[in-house]
């Protein structure tokens, strides 16, 4: 499986909790950013590889192992029960 998300930066809403493009700029070790303005950071379980995406990067999961975990933060919590989820 392939994730692709592409969104300007600029143009971020406040009510926006979690971004993550997994754009290869975004990704350090085993860290990936959040570009919201929350900071809620992912950490990578597993070897997803970094793949050329449609638009800009991808990270590319094998399916059964590969993850990105979120530890629960307050502005999560806050939106759980409306969340909306794009890939």
């Amino acid at each position: 499986m392939v994730v692709l998300c592409s969104i300007s930066l600029a143009a971020l809403p406040n009510e926006l909790v979690l971004y993550m493009p997994f754009d290869g700029n975004t990704i350090s070790g085993k860290t990936v950013k959040d570009m919201s303005k929350y900071g809620n950071n992912g950490t990578i379980v597993g070897a997803p590889k970094v793949a050329a995406g449609h638009i800009g990067d991808a990270l590319d999961f094998n399916g059964t192992s590969d993850t990105v975990e979120i530890v629960t933060s307050d502005s999560l919590a806050k939106t759980a029960s409306q969340m909306s989820l794009s890939a």
